[in-house]
């Protein structure tokens, strides 16, 4: 499950973030653990409604806005890439 979670987290982080984002997983993974958390909630979901709410978290979530990196740059996830991807699979 983990790998799936890994190639999920790469499809869906912003383009821009790719060069940071990589360093940033290799020297320090504990800064994505929201992002990791994420996508491990949207593995049980079963609806496009599920899928929603899910994503829409992380307009909600401080820790996935918080501090300079994720809140400016966005050095995250996308929770819009994450519902197409999400929804994508479940119409599958």
């Amino acid at each position: 499950m983990e790998d799936f979670n890994r190639r999920v987290f790469w499809k869906c982080l912003y383009r821009h973030a790719l060069p940071l984002a990589a360093f940033l997983f290799w020297t320090n993974r504990e800064f994505f653990r929201p992002d990791l958390e994420l996508i491990q909630s949207l593995s049980s979901t079963t609806t496009f409604s599920e899928v929603k709410a899910e994503a829409s978290f992380i307009r909600h979530d401080q820790r996935m806005q918080s501090g300079f990196l994720r809140g400016t740059l966005r050095i995250r996830i996308s929770g819009r890439r994450l519902a197409d991807l999400a929804c994508s699979t479940l119409s599958a």
